[in-house]
């Protein structure tokens, strides 16, 4: 995990966790957010890991930094809500799956003070 600065290109950290991503990375100007092909959502801030947890599933969408909190989208079609400087689970919201569902990514959307989830042509 790489944090560039965007006006100069000077790197302002850089992070190894030892493991793949399955998604892009998200970053709210403090936390930086990833998930792992492990199924594991990790922060990290300042270039040291603050904290990690496991999803009920792999996640192939980047995580959502935004309003102090780290929202995941899995591909059980669930939605983690976490504190983004403790990890404490805020809630989880499950929605009944599909026998069959395809493997892409989800979109996450903050709109105010509404999180927007999307898989596929499904909100």
């Amino acid at each position: 995990v790489t944090v560039v600065e965007a006006e100069s290109g000077r790197l302002v950290w850089r992070a190894s966790l030892g493991e793949t991503l399955g998604a892009g990375a998200a970053h709210d100007g403090r936390h930086v957010a990833v998930v792992t092909r492990g199924a594991e959502v990790v922060v990290l801030r300042d270039g040291k890991e603050q904290w990690r947890r496991r999803l009920t599933a792999r996640s192939l969408t980047a995580p959502l930094v935004a309003g102090e909190r780290v929202f995941v989208y899995a591909q059980d079609r669930s939605v983690h809500a976490f504190d983004a400087e403790t990890g404490a689970r805020l809630w989880v919201h499950q929605r009944p799956g599909d026998p069959l569902t395809l493997a892409r990514q989800g979109v996450l959307l903050p709109v105010g003070d509404t999180l927007v989830v999307g898989h596929g042509p499904r909100l």
